[in-house]
C-alpha cells in the first residue's frame, strides 16, 4: 500500500512535467510502438530524422537484445525442478 501511495504521489509531482509512463505491458503487447515512443521522447526538442531504415534498425537491434536477454535468463524446467529439491 505504501509504494502505491508513493507512486500516487510521484505521479502528482510531475503532472505537467517532461515524463514518459511506459510499463512492461506496453512493450509486450506492441514492441516496437513502444521503442518508437520512447525514442520519440528522448529526442523531442532535438528534431532529428529517426525514420526509415535508422529506426528499423534500432528495432532490429533492441529485438535482438531483448531476445539474448531472455535466452540468458530464461529458467529451463530441469533448473526449476533442482531449486524446487533444496
Amino acid at each position: 500500500r505504501l509504494e502505491i501511495l508513493k507512486m500516487m504521489h510521484n505521479m502528482k509531482l510531475w503532472q505537467g512535467g517532461h515524463v514518459l509512463s511506459l510499463s512492461l505491458s506496453h512493450f509486450a503487447n506492441d514492441f516496437d510502438a513502444s521503442v518508437r515512443c520512447l525514442v520519440s521522447f528522448w529526442l523531442e526538442g532535438l528534431r532529428p530524422m529517426v525514420l526509415g531504415t535508422t529506426m528499423k534498425a534500432l528495432l532490429r537491434e533492441a529485438r535482438l537484445a531483448g531476445q539474448t536477454a531472455k535466452n540468458k535468463y530464461l529458467l529451463r524446467p530441469e533448473r526449476v525442478r533442482k531449486a524446487k529439491e533444496h
